[in-house]
């Protein structure tokens, strides 16, 4: 007996899940964290590291920006608030958010290593 199932695209949409994760911080409140699409994911991680130019430190509220939203999953902020977001969130609060946002997003701690890599080179090199 063969158990393999040959997935139609019908099925394959249905094993995504397009409800945020909430976020309960304890005497903060209640945030949303959402599943990023592909194109969305390639945007983030060409937007930490793009052509020469240094990101550093947007690595986190890179991510932040693009997964905190509401319940419905709809974005809170758009990509050109990255800058404004860092200023304002609290550091604790964003290494909460960040854990949530890149677990659900399979971003393994290696990948965020590299990211972090690759952002701190290219600092280096702007300013040598």
């Amino acid at each position: 007996m063969n158990n393999e199932k040959e997935f139609a695209q019908a099925d394959f949409i249905a094993l995504i899940d397009p409800l945020p994760k909430k976020v309960v911080l304890k005497d903060v409140g209640v945030f949303y964290v959402r599943v990023m699409s592909i194109d969305e994911r390639d945007d983030y991680e060409l937007s930490v590291y793009d052509k020469g130019k240094s990101t550093f430190g947007k690595v986190r509220t890179g991510l932040l920006v693009r997964t905190v939203c509401d319940s419905k999953g709809q974005r809170l902020f758009d990509d050109s608030t990255t800058e404004t977001f860092g200023k304002i969130a609290s550091p604790a609060l964003i290494e909460k958010l960040f854990i949530v946002a890149r677990k659900i997003n399979w971003f393994s701690e290696k990948d965020i290593q590299e990211l972090e890599k690759n952002s701190e080179s290219d600092l280096q090199d702007v300013s040598s």
